[in-house]
């Protein structure tokens, strides 16, 4: 796993985004970046792992490295065959996922797929389980709806989807605070100051997160009609939310 070493200096990228460097680094950036990361990627494996059929589909949606298929696959009976489709709009995140993913000798159904536009645009095929692990966060706000209705429309009756979000607060007292828990975290993780401003300056307009509120709006708005919080640590939440 390469160390995240990308915001060390002054001539660190003054915006955020999913280029080779961030890919090649992703793995330790997201484990000192997020409080209970790999614990929301084994949560999303045990979930999908007990909901999908037998010839069922699992979506991943801005899957990244892989890393939540990769405990799918861990986790898997040898003989199920169902299919894992995992989708990123990062061509260098995609190519370490391939890289991961084919050191895990399995015979099932794995693929990684380019969305070259946002997901909106994404046909989805009838599906069992949705993940959306800190994804919904990058995308226009403008769009998130509809992506949630189509993601919606796919799922089976007895589906269910595991969403992750950074939120926000209404209270910039409470934001305040809850931002001073999360730095502290990073400083904790070895991450200097200036890493965490030049970071958080990057991540400014890029990375938009909304309120529990707004995002639980959201997902009644799109036609899931139970929610379930199965996952905090500090602003970083993690839901289970069923269409019927």
């Amino acid at each position: 796993m390469k160390k995240d070493t990308i915001f060390q200096d002054q001539h660190s990228p003054a915006q955020f985004s999913f280029d080779a460097k961030v890919a090649s680094a992703f793995d330790d950036m997201a484990a000192r970046s997020i409080p209970g990361y790999f614990e929301t990627e084994n949560i999303a494996a045990a979930l999908a792992l007990k909901h999908v059929p037998a010839n069922g589909r699992i979506y991943d949606l801005g899957c990244s490295t892989g890393t939540t298929i990769a405990r799918i696959l861990d986790g898997a009976n040898p003989s199920a065959c169902f299919q894992i489709v995992g989708l990123d709009a990062s061509r260098p995140m995609i190519e370490v996922a391939q890289q991961k993913l084919s050191l895990i000798p399995t015979p099932k159904n794995v693929e990684i797929v380019l969305a070259a536009g946002d997901l909106a645009e994404f046909a989805f095929q009838a599906c069992d389980v949705a993940v959306m692990n800190y994804t919904l966060q990058f995308v226009d706000p403008a769009l998130r709806l509809d992506i949630l209705k189509k993601l919606r429309a796919s799922l089976s009756r007895s589906g269910i989807f595991v969403f992750s979000e950074k939120e926000a607060f209404d209270s910039p007292e409470q934001q305040e605070f809850f931002d001073d828990l999360y730095y502290g975290f990073k400083l904790r993780n070895g991450y200097t100051q200036g890493e965490i401003d030049r970071k958080r300056q990057a991540l400014a307009g890029v990375l938009r997160p909304l309120t529990a509120q707004a995002n639980q709006d959201l997902l009644k708005s799109a036609g899931f009609s139970r929610i379930e919080r199965v996952q905090q640590n500090y602003q970083f939440v993690t839901y289970l939310a069923f269409p019927e």
